[in-house]
């Protein structure tokens, strides 16, 4: 064999190995490869919409409880999230629960109530707002009921 047609037989020899072999990427033995899903897209997804939608830089120490979680709907291949955060104004307490499809960035359901002691009885609760997707609603409970099919399909 001649100096100039070697490193081609080199090279023919290098593809049909990797031919052979295929290109998949393989685990260490006992580890897996994990594959993005739909699942773990939303939750990324979900985790920079909150970020850049609701969480820094409207909210401080007074603000005791601000979350979020989400859901993959796989019937509509759309990505929920609910976002729930606490106010704590004196001398009252805010609580504010929203479903939003990040997918589509609407809206689909929003609760809001507050709590104040500006009466001779103490407490009194209010919810201001209480609907998902155009049905209304008079508490949490019913929210929580409404918003359910859009977190568990």
């Amino acid at each position: 064999m001649n100096t100039i047609t070697r490193p081609f037989s080199l090279v023919s020899i290098a593809l049909s190995l990797l031919l052979a072999c295929g290109c998949r990427s393989e685990a260490p033995p006992g580890e897996q490869i994990v594959q993005p899903t739909e699942d773990t897209k939303c939750a990324a997804d979900a985790a920079a919409w909150f970020k850049e939608n609701v969480a820094y830089g409207r909210f401080d120490k007074s603000t005791p409880m601000l979350h979020f979680s989400n859901h993959f709907q796989k019937s509509s291949h759309r990505c929920f999230i609910v976002v729930e955060y606490h106010l704590a104004p004196d001398p009252s307490l805010t609580t504010r629960i929203s479903l939003w499809d990040i997918t589509g960035n609407r809206e689909y359901g929003a609760y809001r109530a507050g709590q104040s002691d500006d009466t001779a009885d103490g407490l009194r609760n209010e919810t201001t707002t209480c609907r998902v997707d155009g049905k209304q609603c008079g508490n949490v409970f019913e929210f929580k009921k409404l918003i359910t099919p859009y977190l568990h399909q």
